[in-house]
C-alpha cells in the first residue's frame, strides 16, 4: 500500500500508518509497523533456524495428540467434506461398522468426487475397492458376478 498526502506514515520506513498496518506493542505508544515487524521476524527466524526448529519440535512433542486430532479433522474436512460432527453421527448410525462389508474396522469417510457429496463410512479395504473401480457400479456388478461364478462353496 502506498501512502498518499493525507495518510500519515511511519517515521522510519514511510509505510502508511493505517489501522490495518499497525501492530499493537507493549511499551510502544501507537504500536509498530506491521510490514516492518513481519520483515524483522522473518530475518530473525532465518538467522536462528536451529533455535526456531528446536522450539517447533518441542512444541510438537508436547502437543502431538492435539495436533494430530486437529490435523485429522482438518484433512478429513478438506479432502472429503466430512465435518467431525457428521463423521460422529454417521459412525453412530452405522454402529461403527463399514457400510459395505459390515465389519468393525477403523472407518474413513467415503465421498463422491463427481458430485462433491459425502456418502457413508467405509473401511480402508472397501474404500480402496470403490476407488480402484472408479466408482463404476457396472464394473463392480461384473466383478461380483465373476466372484459368484467361481465361488464353489
Amino acid at each position: 500500500m502506498i501512502a498518499n498526502a493525507e495518510t500519515p506514515t511511519w517515521s522510519k520506513c514511510r509505510h502508511p500508518r493505517t489501522a490495518e498496518n499497525t501492530k499493537p506493542q507493549k511499551g510502544t505508544p501507537g504500536g509498530r509497523c506491521r510490514c516492518c515487524d513481519r520483515d524483522r521476524q522473518t530475518r530473525w527466524n532465518r538467522a536462528n533456524r536451529e533455535r526456531v526448529s528446536s522450539w517447533h519440535r518441542a512444541y510438537r512433542e508436547r502437543n502431538l495428540k492435539a495436533i494430530s486430532a486437529k490435523s485429522v479433522a482438518y484433512n478429513r474436512l478438506r479432502d472429503t467434506g466430512w465435518t467431525p460432527e457428521a463423521f460422529a453421527a454417521a459412525d453412530k448410525s452405522q454402529l461403527g461398522l463399514c457400510a459395505i462389508c459390515l465389519r468393525e474396522r477403523p472407518l474413513q469417510g467415503d465421498h463422491c468426487h463427481a458430485r462433491k457429496v459425502t456418502r457413508a463410512l467405509l473401511c480402508n479395504r472397501c474404500n480402496l475397492m470403490l476407488g480402484q473401480a472408479s466408482d463404476n457400479s457396472d464394473l463392480l456388478r461384473r466383478a461380483a458376478a465373476y466372484v459368484d461364478q467361481w465361488n464353489y462353496s
